[in-house]
């Protein structure tokens, strides 16, 4: 059976695993919320340079960007052990760029807002149903 974590983005940042949950209330490194962030709305790509961290996450006037990067992806990777997926690494490298393991399913609030919203626009359902799948959407 496939790994899923579930992720919340609307509201409050936060992960949780089988009742484990990391949230910015454990840790308030803002860099480090942000590179999660970041890997985890780019899950799908197959991967993600060093240069695409710098430029979004880091000014180029940053001292050491390269440095600063090692560094918070290590705090991510830390952070992650606490959601007690065993011995599974939920951020992979390869040659200078990283990765979220395509082996573990993100089910993110922010997709399934998406879907509802997508599926409440849709011409075939009646009135109550839009209404009923616009509702479920808000309440997320």
């Amino acid at each position: 059976m496939p790994t899923t974590i579930n992720v919340t983005v609307f509201g409050q940042f936060k992960l949780e695993y089988n009742g484990h949950i990391i949230s910015y209330d454990l840790n308030r490194s803002y860099k480090t919320w942000n590179l999660l962030a970041f890997i985890i709305m780019n899950s799908k790509k197959p991967s993600i340079t060093r240069e695409d961290f710098i430029s979004s996450l880091w000014s180029v006037e940053n001292y050491a960007p390269g440095n600063t990067l090692k560094t918070q992806i290590f705090r991510a990777k830390e952070m992650l052990k606490l959601l007690d997926l065993a011995d599974t690494e939920c951020i992979l490298s390869k040659r200078g760029a990283y990765n979220w393991n395509p082996d573990i399913i993100i089910n993110l609030d922010a997709d399934i807002f998406e879907a509802l919203i997508t599926e409440a626009d849709s011409d075939s359902l009646s009135s109550k149903d839009k209404i009923s799948k616009y509702i479920a959407a808000v309440s997320i």
